[in-house]
């Protein structure tokens, strides 16, 4: 087999599977799939992000984008590390026809298993491919910006809590060695 950018053996193996499990069947659930030529609007990108943040839930309850993957530009926090970073996945899956494909039926090992379950609607795919075609067509790479907030947060509130438990026990250890220090000096043992 010749070696083809992006694939590997667990992939191609579970796209194998795929194709054979969707054969096996008498409608593919990718009978009828169209992907439109015609460029994406705003509001197709905000409803993209939206879907990728969690702000609109998915229709089959599956998770949000953000909780495993990260965009440049968006999430307070940028994201989550789990999966790959997806600003440049429009250009790594070369196009909305490729990108749509395996949205419909993602093949990595840690998303198959949960989208099997819980398959995005087809409704809710062009929105994400518009997004990451903007993500794509800005030119932005992704940053640590995120993972530095998450630390400045995390600090922050270590500091936080510091002060506080400083603040409420300030008197609890001084009371119980108050009475040790009179005790000791009326000759008296703990």
């Amino acid at each position: 087999m010749p070696k083809v950018a992006g694939l590997d053996r667990a992939r191609v193996e579970a796209l194998l599977d795929l194709i054979k499990a969707e054969g096996a069947k008498p409608d593919s659930r990718f009978k009828g799939v169209q992907v439109s030529d015609k460029p994406f609007t705003a509001n197709d990108i905000a409803q993209g992000k939206a879907i990728f943040l969690g702000l609109q839930k998915l229709t089959n309850g599956g998770p949000s984008c953000v909780s495993c993957h990260t965009v440049s530009g968006l999430g307070g926090l940028g994201g989550g590390r789990l999966g790959p970073d997806l600003t440049k996945v429009y250009e790594r899956l070369q196009g909305r026809k490729n990108l749509s494909a395996w949205l419909f039926a993602p093949a990595t090992i840690t998303m198959q298993p949960v989208f099997k379950a819980h398959p995005l609607m087809p409704e809710e795919i062009p929105p994400l491919v518009a997004l990451f075609e903007s993500a794509a067509q800005s030119g932005a790479q992704a940053s640590a910006v995120g993972l530095v907030y998450f630390f400045l947060l995390a600090l922050g509130g270590t500091c936080l809590g510091l002060v506080f438990f400083e603040t409420a026990w300030k008197h609890r250890l001084r009371t119980v060695r108050q009475a040790l220090v009179q005790k000791s000096r009326r000759g008296i043992q703990p």
